[in-house]
């Protein structure tokens, strides 16, 4: 078990580094979040790489809280006006299953 100051670096770390990288604002209907939104990510399964692209979430362990299969994700609108979310290419997800969780960020995949 960690020593409880290097859990708070990591803990610091991993909140900085979501708001250095994070690219959207989501929201899941109840709270708005960053989060990193990766397009196109080809997966890797049992027989090698598939030629299905994905995408892919990454946000802080305590955004994903309420996260569950299926829920729906959605593009903020008190973040973004009406025209920034109609230009996005796709602007709501449903969330497919959980990729990795390393007690700090999460990562999932999206439909």
């Amino acid at each position: 078990m960690p020593a409880p100051a290097f859990a708070s670096i990591e803990r610091r770390m991993a909140t900085a580094l979501m708001s250095a990288f994070g690219n959207i604002v989501l929201t899941d209907g109840v709270v708005a979040f960053g989060a990193v939104l990766d397009n196109d990510v080809e997966t890797l399964g049992e027989f090698g790489l598939t030629d299905e692209r994905r995408s892919r979430i990454t946000v802080l362990r305590d955004d994903a809280a309420r996260f569950t299969g299926g829920a729906a994700l959605n593009a903020d609108p008190a973040t973004y006006s009406v025209d920034e979310i109609m230009a996005l290419p796709v602007s709501s997800w449903k969330l497919d299953r959980k990729i990795s969780d390393d007690g700090h960020v999460v990562a999932w995949w999206l439909k």
